[in-house]
């Protein structure tokens, strides 16, 4: 995948949580790209799929003078193919604070989804709906409480 010519790099990953200080600076929590699924009780298997909630980052940087708006998109592409939304498109402003330096935004947001199927999915950012970016992370089996 290529980027747009008036990108630099486009950077993703997934973390346990995320932290937006008051000056707008954003600290990821525990940078992970395995997360253990435990076990259902037997009772509540049929149709019931565990939740994996976890955080992710994404750091657009661009070309010094584009200060433009621009839509993101956040998918889920799963073990078998099938893409979906992570929620409504955003828009952000690629836009410098300082004359000449590459602009730039990051994106801080929240991933919930129900784990249908263990292996390895990837988070996809999609900017004005052309894929930019993505980043795998895998749904493994393991003890209640484990952290990836």
């Amino acid at each position: 995948m290529s980027l747009p010519p008036y990108l630099i790099s486009v950077g993703a990953f997934v973390c346990e949580r995320t932290l937006i200080e008051r000056d707008f600076v954003v600290s990821a929590i525990r940078i992970i790209d395995l997360i253990y699924i435990p076990e259902l009780p037997v009772a509540s298997r049929e149709n019931t799929f565990p939740v994996v909630q976890a955080s992710c980052c994404v750091i657009f940087k661009s070309i010094p003078g584009h200060n433009k708006q621009h839509r993101v998109e956040l998918k889920l592409l799963d073990t078998t193919g099938e893409l979906q939304d992570l929620g409504d498109p955003m828009e952000v402003n690629l836009e410098s604070k300082i004359e000449g330096l590459p602009s730039g935004a990051t994106i801080a947001a929240q991933l919930n989804f129900g784990a249908k199927l263990l292996g390895t999915y990837y988070l996809c950012i999609y900017l004005d709906q052309e894929e930019v970016a993505r980043t795998p992370f895998t749904l493994m089996r393991g003890p209640s409480g484990a952290k990836g």
